[in-house]
């Protein structure tokens, strides 16, 4: 399940994890929450994809809503001046503006 470039991945992240940076994205900097918002940005991103390629349907709009929710569970607010450049405008903000408005709803 865990291919060489996951195993990189994995081990980017843990470095830092380790160097206190990584966890300020989350609201507990738990491995944990950690873990879900690399998850559902990695899901978020394919099921963008999937919705800009033309599959459109409820099924990928429903997981796409789960998982901006999850992510939104485990991302932390940000400061209004940082919150333009964040993980979480960028994946929660913006995807609900874009991608799960009642209109785009199938």
């Amino acid at each position: 399940m865990c291919g060489p470039d996951a195993q990189a991945l994995l081990e980017k992240e843990w470095q830092s994890y380790q160097q206190g940076t990584y966890g300020l994205c989350t609201k507990t900097a738990s491995a944990c929450d950690i873990a879900v918002k690399e998850a559902m940005i990695a899901k978020i991103k394919y099921l963008c994809q999937q919705v800009d390629d033309g599959l459109l349907s409820r099924f990928i709009l429903n997981d796409l809503a789960q998982a901006v929710d999850m992510l939104d569970r485990v991302s932390a607010a940000f400061a209004p001046h940082e919150r333009p450049h964040s993980s979480r405008h960028r994946y929660i903000d913006a995807i609900r503006a874009n991608y799960l408005t009642p209109e785009n709803r199938v």
